[in-house]
């Protein structure tokens, strides 16, 4: 998937993926792969606004050093 940088300087997808057709699975089946997408989603959230902050206080570091 592409990607380009947020204002904080961490990546942010260019377009949302693609939901896969599941319309040939069960429904647990179903519901287990939804699951991991939703944690999967999740867990990118929580890497992105790990890298916001890093980069916030890389930005603050160098705000400092520069004084």
């Amino acid at each position: 998937m592409a990607e380009t940088q947020d204002k904080s300087g961490g990546p942010v997808p260019l377009m949302q993926p693609h939901l896969p057709d599941l319309s040939h699975l069960t429904e647990e089946e179903r519901r287990i792969i939804e699951g991991v997408m939703f944690r999967q989603q999740k867990e990118e959230e929580r890497e992105q606004e790990i890298l916001r902050k890093q980069n916030k206080l890389i930005s603050l570091i160098k705000y400092t050093l520069s004084l």
